[in-house]
């Protein structure tokens, strides 16, 4: 896959009428960090993968078909059950953003082909309509049956990891967006993103799996210097991209399922308006727990006990959240709540007294 992260990925739908094919042509333009683009709107570009739907009356003949013309062809199918004997990925329907470029990303990276294989096969009606009085007559074990009925509520850890935002290639590229210098980002002595910080735009260099293994690998030599003229990148396929949803991205990488050391476990934090979750790298949970922190300010453990998300999950979100600086920590507002006021009001003069007094003196003398 790597070959593939720094041009277009042309996309062969099958199956798919106009209006389905409208689902996936808005999904890729919401994606920032790699292009893809339908065959239809890549006009001369050898596709580089296939979804195939088969949801449609003919869906087995297309699969035949579809196999036969193009076995080395990677390929995705979608569908509205699940489809345990495909041959390739299933991507059930409806179609999400979280789930759809993962599997995408899963698809090209083990190429995943159609070759000669029969088409999977749906279920059976009659299996499926006497599934549930098998299991209303013959008693499953609460052992097997507890994580369908109740999963088991999730806890803070005993210990939470930590990392330094202001370290790696996450505080260098927030260092570039304060000091709003047009910059070249180099990752192990190569130059890697040119970055526009007051555009908003980065131009990515490198592969993102070479990001994301800078991110992971705190030896990784990174350094920056002002962007110069000669800077001037020959590679048409270079992907130029959101910087904001690089920083979300890194700081994904970065996180790992840890906690930025700017945010105290049990301050209450707050998101200070609604990301714009359709342009950014997938969290599992995202939209619950945006919801969740846009209303009101919660502290971690009560986010974790009320979503019932795994605690990874919330710290990769609020790192993503802060490394943009959509984030607030109210820690100072809840000191000042629980500390009892100094009583500024009742400090006199003793030549006019408080401002009470001068008030009530005023209204006497009118």
């Amino acid at each position: 896959m790597s070959a593939m992260q720094n041009k277009v990925i042309c996309v062969k739908t099958v199956g798919m009428d106009s209006r389905k094919q409208a689902v996936f042509r808005m999904a890729f333009k919401m994606h920032t960090m790699q292009r893809y683009e339908l065959a239809e709107d890549a006009l001369g570009m050898n596709p580089d993968l296939a979804i195939v739907d088969m949801d449609c009356v003919d869906g087995n003949l297309l699969w035949e078909n579809h196999g036969r013309e193009n076995p080395e062809l990677p390929t995705l199918i979608v569908s509205m059950i699940p489809l345990p004997d495909a041959p390739v990925p299933v991507l059930v329907k409806p179609v999400r953003i979280e789930t759809l470029f993962p599997l995408l990303r899963q698809v090209l990276s083990e190429r995943t082909t159609p070759g000669r294989q029969s088409p999977p096969q749906s279920p059976p009606l009659q299996v499926v309509q006497n599934a549930q009085p098998e299991l209303a007559s013959q008693p499953v074990p609460s052992s097997v049956n507890a994580p369908s009925s109740q999963p088991a509520m999730q806890k803070m850890p005993e210990q939470v990891g930590r990392f330094d935002p202001n370290r790696g290639l996450l505080g260098t590229l927030q260092e570039i967006l304060q000091a709003k210098r047009p910059s070249m980002v180099m990752i192990a002595n190569q130059n890697s993103l040119i970055v526009f910080p007051e555009q908003e735009r980065v131009m990515v260099l490198q592969d993102l799996a070479q990001l994301k293994s800078a991110c992971e690998n705190d030896g990784v030599s990174i350094a920056t210097r002002p962007l110069q003229k000669e800077d001037k990148p020959d590679n048409r396929n270079i992907v130029v991209s959101n910087f904001v949803g690089l920083l979300w991205q890194v700081a994904i990488w970065t996180s790992r399922g840890r906690l930025p050391e700017g945010i105290p476990v049990n301050a209450p934090v707050k998101l200070k308006y609604w990301p714009n979750l359709t342009r950014m790298a997938p969290i599992p949970n995202a939209l619950r727990m945006a919801a969740f922190l846009v209303r009101s300010p919660s502290s971690l453990p009560v986010a974790v006990r009320m979503l019932n998300v795994p605690p990874a999950n919330l710290f990769d979100f609020l790192s993503a959240a802060y490394s943009i600086g959509l984030l607030d920590v109210i820690e100072s507002r809840r000191e000042a709540v629980e500390t009892p006021p100094v009583e500024p009001v009742l400090v006199k003069d003793g030549a006019k007294g408080g401002m009470l007094s001068r008030l009530l003196r005023r209204i006497v003398g009118l």
